[in-house]
């Protein structure tokens, strides 16, 4: 549960880690880079409430790695997104004065770069130790 005010605005995620009622089961990697990087369902409606502003640029490496923790969870049951709003809100909503993260991220940005791995950064360093010398012969 994501908010429960007790006036009729209520919002849960679903369940998207192994056990019954899991939302994710037949996901495929494709549908993964979907709906994490552009909040968007394998059916092409966009996820409400799903930040993928937040993760939209994610390296490949870290994507996977976030798939693959959430596939190594523990079980548990669970279902659906519960998104349960108030009429003003619905109506801003449907006339399109809220945004779902899909609506407000640049879809044609790149993943970032993997950095390299620190022991390569550190080579280079260590291979331009000969600018440091008093003479070139030395």
């Amino acid at each position: 549960m994501f908010h429960d005010d007790g006036k009729g605005m209520r919002i849960a995620g679903p369940n998207i880690g192994p056990g019954p009622g899991n939302v994710v089961a037949s996901y495929k990697p494709e549908d993964w880079v979907r709906a994490i990087r552009h909040g968007v369902a394998p059916g092409g409606r966009p996820l409400m409430v799903m930040p993928s502003e937040d993760y939209n640029r994610l390296t490949d490496e870290d994507l996977a790695a976030l798939v693959g923790y959430i596939r190594h969870l523990a079980p548990t049951e669970g279902g659906a997104a519960v998104v349960e709003l108030p009429l003003p809100v619905r109506a801003l909503y449907g006339f399109g004065f809220i945004h779902d993260a899909a609506g407000e991220i640049d879809h044609a940005l790149p993943p970032m770069p993997t950095p390299r791995p620190l022991f390569l950064r550190m080579k280079n360093r260590i291979d331009s130790s000969h600018l440091f010398r008093a003479t070139p012969d030395s």
